[in-house]
């Protein structure tokens, strides 16, 4: 899915779909294929539409979001970003932006309006709930750069631009190891240095060695 302005005033996303062409759902003996297939042939372009923009003035006093939370008594930025739940960090972070940039809960929850700013970055419901809703692609390892900088990507263009929060969101995404599945594999990879086999040296080779 990609994300695109267009005719100047209106937001869209575009995205490729997969259709199967119902001919191909029929089972055919593997000789009769021709060996080639081109996915594309399968794939059309989908659009959905995001809303109108409307520019909002860049504000004149900038201040971060650690700021931001120590208004709210939160001192200790590290422990907030580990101790915090994925959609409580998100909708705190938009919290920040909406007074950032002085957007009423109450526009900002107007349909199809998109606010923008000139360092472009496109503020919506639809694109919140967008980003917020990543999925990890099944083409690719949640450890994959790609996979990372999609999400990037999608954060910074909502606003969410402070590092450390998008690696904390990203984190958060991440599926969790099963703590037993880990001890496993350290035994089997404990297992399998065991049954390696030291060469055995001989009386002259210990004599070269020392000498």
């Amino acid at each position: 899915m990609g994300f695109s302005v267009l005719r100047g005033k209106y937001v869209y996303l575009k995205e490729s779909v997969y259709v199967r062409d119902k001919r191909t759902m029929t089972r055919k003996p593997r000789k009769l294929g021709s060996g080639n297939f081109n996915q594309n042939k399968y794939v059309t372009k989908k659009e959905t539409y995001i809303g109108k923009l409307v520019k909002i003035e860049t504000p004149k006093q900038f201040y971060l979001y650690e700021t931001f939370l120590l208004n709210r008594d939160i001192k200790d930025f590290n422990k907030f970003l580990e101790e915090i739940e994925y959609d409580a960090l998100f909708d705190s972070y938009l919290e920040y932006l909406h007074e950032l940039y002085n957007i009423t809960k109450e526009d900002f929850e107007k349909k199809n309006i998109v606010y923008y700013t000139d360092s472009c970055i496109y503020f919506s419901l639809k694109l919140i709930d967008w980003t917020k809703s990543f999925k990890f692609s099944p083409k690719y390892h949640h450890t994959d750069r790609k996979e990372m900088e999609r999400f990037i990507d999608r954060c910074e263009l909502i606003g969410i631009i402070h590092k450390q929060v998008i690696m904390a969101l990203y984190e958060k995404l991440c599926p969790k190891r099963d703590e037993n599945e880990m001890i496993a594999e350290m035994q089997r990879e404990i297992d399998g240095l065991d049954k390696k086999k030291m060469k055995k040296l001989t009386v002259s080779d210990i004599k070269d060695f020392i000498s």
